[in-house]
């Protein structure tokens, strides 16, 4: 308004002027780490206040050792050159920690902080973003707390868990295979994303996010529910900060130390203010707990599988490591550690748009393979680390209470076997060691004894007679399960007034196992029946779960323990023929007490065309040498109910044996199905 009063401009230029936009170009600052000391100055101010930061005049010593800072920056800005132009990855952040202190050695918060195109100035280090699988390994630390061992066996197979709203949700795994039953380190190590599911769904969300906070996650504040399941998958939100943290504290042994950036501050007079005082580690987990994770993490032959044996995840000295993806390929991690230096590395954009085909193990894992690699390869480096006690390589210490223990290969039960062809080791937290650690996975055996975590013979498989179906009555049988399934997701979607296009969408995206029987089907026959013992893999108890192992039994030809696992075409007897029946006592079961009258509930169905009738019979003895019918024959079937009434009050005490037998029209008995029960006075 000065110059239009003193006639240097007029006033309709005075009014273009007004209008135009600001354009304010910040000052070029040479900072080094510059993510690091934004992050130090807001540290800063947090302890003394804005304004005393603003006036200037304090020494700050902070932890971070420019040759760790270096060579993150070098390395970063390498390998997104590389995948720049075939993934559009075009950022990264990086943190290394020391996980016996806490002291950040490198923060790095995008490849270029004066780059506004990739928004350099955001810390992405500090910026909440989704983790993926790399979360997963909270989950399973959760259960190992809760006495659950890396032994334990989960069914990968198709699942459905039912939602509100009538709604089913379907978890995949990243390969969009299902793999059967895997054992808890095999399914942590290849990161299957169907067994974490289950998993969490067991040990609880509610437990999963107080390890997680305790670990140093300072995220994931909402309610378990806000999270659901998709929590183990990374479907909340954490910094990369907390996450190294998190795997700092395993690195640790359990024991969480805090992050920390700066050690002192000085006043403008040299009046040393502020001093850090190393905190006393905190044991937020077992330490036998935190160990499992470790070793499970650091076995690069049990992640060969899914991510083969020279994957970027390996590296010259003893490290753990873990990726992880987010959906649509936004966000790509690797965190892995030493006993003496933590990493974590981000791979993305930091406008959350996807990459192209890039996974944690194509975009992040390299750069953290390659970080590790420089320091291990540095003496000068090495030295400033936690002490390393002789030459390398430094392996993990396994804390007390650990046992070792051969169990069952899984894979090797998958052709007929009496006993197991195939062992090996495993880890286990010790029965007897007390403390705050669990005792054991399974209550106790039939003599009151501690059953030990490793004792597997019915827990994991149980011994039965055997008889095979055909191949072409595989084929049929699992065409009959598939055309049910189909019907019951048609019908549940007429429930919902789902429209026929969205329908045809959900059915053309629905990922099923769909391999062709190839094999006959390996069938469990009733306790006593005639044909060769074969160690059976034992089926989830849940009978949603149950339906779904047994369509992959019958798709892969893998001994299961489901009783009517080859009902519906027909069973095969040893002889070849096929009966179209099924028959077992329900209750009591062999083992239990009878000390009075007792109903004898169980199945016997079947098709007057192959079946006359069936019986109850009862003998004294394991091996009775005759056989009384309780009751009369039956010639309806029973499903589910009272198939006769046992009178046991009158009998002497001692051991009996119960059977039921069907007899065919032919006049021959089908193999009956027994239990062994104890009479009490």
């Amino acid at each position: 308004n000065l110059m239009v009063k003193n006639g240097f401009i007029t006033q309709e230029e005075a009014d273009a002027a007004f209008k135009e936009p600001l354009k304010l170009t910040p000052p070029k600052v040479n900072l080094l780490a510059p993510h690091f000391v934004v992050y130090v100055r807001q540290q800063l101010e947090e302890m003394f206040g804005p304004e005393q930061v603003a006036r200037g005049g304090l020494t700050v010593y902070t932890t971070l050792d420019l040759r760790f800072q270096q060579l993150a920056e070098r390395l970063a800005r390498k390998h997104v050159e590389e995948l720049r132009e075939e993934h559009n990855l075009t950022n990264a952040a990086l943190v290394a920690l020391q996980p016996d202190t806490g002291q950040i050695l490198a923060m790095l918060g995008s490849v270029d902080y004066e780059d506004d195109s990739i928004d350099g100035r955001v810390n992405v280090a500090i910026r909440e973003r989704q983790p993926g699988s790399s979360i997963k390994p909270i989950t399973y630390v959760t259960a190992f707390q809760q006495g659950i061992s890396p032994a334990k066996v989960i069914w990968d197979v198709e699942t459905e868990i039912p939602l509100e709203e009538g709604k089913i949700y379907r978890p995949q795994n990243y390969d969009e295979e299902f793999h059967g039953p895997v054992r808890l380190r095999d399914a942590l190590a290849n990161s299957y994303n169907i067994p974490a599911i289950k998993l969490l769904r067991e040990v609880g969300i509610a437990e999963t996010l107080d390890t997680a906070h305790r670990m140093g996650i300072r995220g994931l504040q909402k309610d378990p529910n806000y999270y659901g399941l998709s929590l183990t998958l990374g479907g909340g939100e954490v910094t990369l900060l907390d996450l190294t943290t998190a795997y700092a504290t395993l690195s640790n042994g359990g024991k969480y130390v805090p992050p920390q950036a700066i050690l002192w501050v000085a006043d403008s007079e040299g009046r040393v203010i502020y001093e850090y005082e190393p905190p006393q580690p905190q044991p937020v987990l077992d330490p036998r707990a935190a160990y499992l994770v470790t070793d499970i993490l650091s076995d690069n032959a049990a992640r060969t599988p899914e991510f083969g044996p020279n994957s970027a995840l390996k590296v010259s000295q003893p490290a753990a490591a873990k990726t992880g993806t987010t959906n649509d390929f936004r966000d790509n991690w690797t965190l892995g550690y030493t006993p003496y230096l933590t990493v974590g590395v981000w791979a993305g954009n930091s406008d959350n748009s996807p990459m192209v085909h890039s996974s944690g193990l194509t975009g992040a894992a390299p750069l953290w393979h390659d970080f590790m690699e420089g320091v291990f390869a540095s003496p000068e480096l090495l030295s400033e680390l936690r002490e390393i006690i002789g030459p390398l390589p430094q392996t993990f210490e396994r804390p007390d209470g650990i046992v070792e223990a051969e169990i069952c290969v899984l894979s090797s039960l998958q052709e007929p076997t009496a006993e197991c062809p195939e062992k090996r080791p495993e880890l286990f937290i010790a029965p007897d060691t007390g403390g705050a650690g669990p005792a054991s996975e399974q209550s106790g055996t039939s003599e009151g004894e501690a059953r030990k975590p490793w004792d597997e013979d019915g827990v994991v498989y149980q011994r039965a007679p055997s008889t095979r179906l055909p191949v072409a009555q595989v084929k049929a049988l699992v065409d009959e399960i598939v055309a049910k399934e189909k019907e019951e997701r048609e019908k549940r979607r007429e429930e919902l007034g789902v429209s026929e296009e969205e329908a045809a969408k959900e059915e053309e995206e629905l990922i099923q196992d769909t391999t062709e029987p190839e094999k006959p089907a390996i069938c469990p026959l009733p306790p006593g029946s005639a044909g060769p013992e074969t160690l059976f893999l034992l089926p989830p108890e849940d009978e949603a779960e149950r339906a779904k192992v047994r369509e992959w039994a019958l798709r892969h030809g893998w001994p299961v323990l489901i009783e009517d696992l080859c009902v519906g075409e027909g069973v095969a007897l040893p002889g070849g023929e096929i009966i179209n029946a099924t028959w077992r006592i329900k209750s009591p079961s062999s083992g239990d007490v009878i000390t009075t009258t007792v109903p004898i509930i169980g199945t016997a169905n079947f098709s007057h065309d192959q079946v006359l009738f069936y019986k109850v019979e009862w003998g004294r003895g394991e091996e009775p040498s005759e056989w009384i019918t309780m009751g009369q024959t039956h010639d309806q079937p029973v499903i589910d109910g009272q198939l006769e009434v046992w009178h046991a009050e009158g009998l002497p005490p001692g051991t009996y044996s119960l059977r039921l037998v069907l007899v065919k029209t032919d006049g021959n008995e089908l193999p009956p199905y027994k239990v062994t029960v104890t009479v009490q006075r």
